[in-house]
């Protein structure tokens, strides 16, 4: 869980680090104008650059875009395309629509 800090106790997330993935992120901030409606696009160039948002990369952001650490992880939770956890090695999507409800899909849904 994330606990909102100050904007002073974000920069040190990633202090003296030397990340070209960083580097992408802090150009998307930049190319947006550090502007808050541009968050969740932020948000999804941070994912992609990183595969996962976690808690040191959210802060990142907040602080970048000087933005409450609790606003960046809100606006990220609401939306279920942002993931909070490394992915996996392989991922397998079933359709439940209905014609592959009617068609038995829960047969392949073992848990």
């Amino acid at each position: 869980m994330l606990v909102a800090k100050e904007h002073a106790d974000y920069a040190q997330a990633f202090q003296g680090e030397d990340d070209p993935r960083l580097d992408e992120v802090s150009r998307a901030v930049k190319r947006f104008g550090y502007q808050q409606d541009a968050l969740i696009e932020v948000l999804h160039i941070a994912q992609h650059a990183f595969g996962y948002l976690d808690e040191k990369l959210l802060t990142y952001i907040a602080q970048q875009m000087k933005l409450p650490l609790g606003w960046v992880y809100g606006v990220a939770s609401f939306y279920n395309f942002f993931s909070f956890q490394p992915p996996a090695a392989h991922n397998c999507v079933v359709c439940t629509g209905t014609a592959c409800y009617v068609e038995g899909h829960k047969k392949f849904c073992r848990r």
